[in-house]
């Protein structure tokens, strides 16, 4: 009795592991980018008026989330964001 074994082409290994690899890198690069931008825009909304001690102008920030409410109907609770 004899055992078969099959082995992956050298020619077709690299160039997965080259697109793994190039796939990875956009991937985390869109994170930092992404987390940057989040961070610059809480930084520059809220920074000055945190230094300054003025927190009522947060409530100048009408893309706040308001999340669920009694007034919220039922139904679209699967699509309402939970906050």
């Amino acid at each position: 009795m004899t055992n078969a074994i099959l082995t992956p082409s050298r020619a077709a290994k690299p160039m997965a592991d080259e697109a793994l690899k190039a796939a990875a890198r956009l991937w985390f690069a869109a994170a930092v980018i992404g987390q940057g931008m989040f961070l610059f825009y809480i930084a520059r909304f809220y920074g000055p008026s945190t230094l300054t001690g003025n927190f009522q102008a947060w409530r100048l920030n009408t893309n706040l989330i308001k999340g669920l409410s009694r007034a919220t109907p039922p139904g679209t609770w699967p699509s309402a964001p939970m906050c």
